[in-house]
């Protein structure tokens, strides 16, 4: 009969080949002739006298320490790629919960549930939440092993550039991988050309601060984009409340640009005038509000949505790599007139 003792739940599935005519398995087995385990730390374990095997259902081995059953010939096994698909999953709804501000939109949907215009609450503060779709963005992947290449295939598909870097590849994995997935040489190029990095190397000691201060700077560069108001370039004894909150936007944008402009991140920030959008739609509705701002604006009209966006994609773009840390007008004039 083999004793086992069993360190970490595993599956009934993985059990089912231990029958109970030779082996007899449990989490009080005194002096074991295997151990079976998936996260329990074993560094810190005697090895006892009838120990003959360890196995890792997963594919890490770092909480093993494995010179020293190595030094005893005790064999270790592990299951590589056992795990590989449900980690792929988690890693990219990790990242469509990232890209479409999931987690946040949440948070908003609780804080204004009790509201007693929650459909109003609700379409005004979604646009805050768009985040980006994943077609055309570059994922970077660092380290090809099984699910290294689980997930930059999977990212592929999604229409996502993929680079991945692994000094390391092997054939299999090398083979396996999409053919429209790049494999880069250069830690450099991955970090400066990708917009989601995710890492997948085991962790040990060689590995340890293998992303640091030195990386993070070469990431690559962003653009923070805030819309204020022409507001926040004024004074009211209407408003003044909603014109200081829009003022802070603007000097929020120069101090930001000024602490991260090393690190290629802009700050900049768009002061509209009256705009036909829902949130204002109580001003442009109302014809005496309208006339009193038509009245003071050159292009005697109030400006469209996508005249706001067109700014916002200038500034996001290479068209705009060298703005940081301003305040764009857009109101037809009015702050001039």
């Amino acid at each position: 009969m083999f004793k086992i003792l069993k360190l970490n739940n595993i599956a009934q599935e993985g059990l089912k080949v231990f029958n109970s005519d030779d082996f007899h398995y449990g989490d009080d087995v005194t002096n074991p002739d295997a151990i079976i385990l998936r996260s329990h730390d074993m560094h810190e374990m005697d090895i006892t006298r009838d120990l003959k095997a360890v196995g890792r259902a997963g594919s890490g081995v770092n909480n093993i320490p494995i010179d020293k059953y190595t030094e005893q010939a005790i064999p270790v096994f592990n299951a590589p790629g056992a795990n590989s698909n449900a980690v792929k999953e988690l890693v990219l709804a990790s990242i469509l919960i990232a890209a479409r501000n999931i987690h946040s939109a949440i948070k908003y949907v609780e804080s204004v549930k009790e509201s007693d215009n929650l459909k109003g609450d609700i379409e005004h503060g979604k646009k805050a939440y768009v985040g980006f779709e994943l077609p055309a963005k570059t994922l970077g992947v660092i380290g090809l092993g099984q699910i290294g290449v689980k997930v930059a295939n999977a990212a592929h598909d999604l229409g996502m550039n993929v680079i991945g870097y692994d000094p390391l590849i092997t054939v299999d994995n090398a083979i396996n991988l999409q053919p429209g997935v790049q494999n880069v040489n250069d830690l450099k190029e991955l970090l400066t050309e990708s917009n989601i990095i995710t890492i997948h190397i085991p962790h040990k000691k060689e590995t340890e601060n293998f992303i640091g201060d030195k990386e993070i700077k070469r990431l690559n560069d962003g653009s923070i984009i805030i819309i204020s108001s022409i507001g926040g370039l004024k004074g009211s004894n209407l408003l003044g409340a909603y014109n200081i909150s829009k003022a802070a936007d603007i000097m929020m944008v120069k101090n930001i640009a000024a602490e991260f402009g090393r690190n290629n991140i802009r700050a900049n920030s768009i002061a509209p005038g009256l705009i036909k959008t829902d949130f204002a739609k109580a001003l442009w509705e109302n014809p005496d509000i309208l006339k009193a701002v038509l009245g003071n604006t050159p292009m005697q009209r109030i400006g469209q949505p996508d005249e706001i966006a067109g700014a916002a994609v200038m500034l996001s773009s290479k068209a705009g790599e060298y703005i940081n840390g301003q305040t764009i007008v857009i109101d037809g004039g009015t702050t001039i007139a």
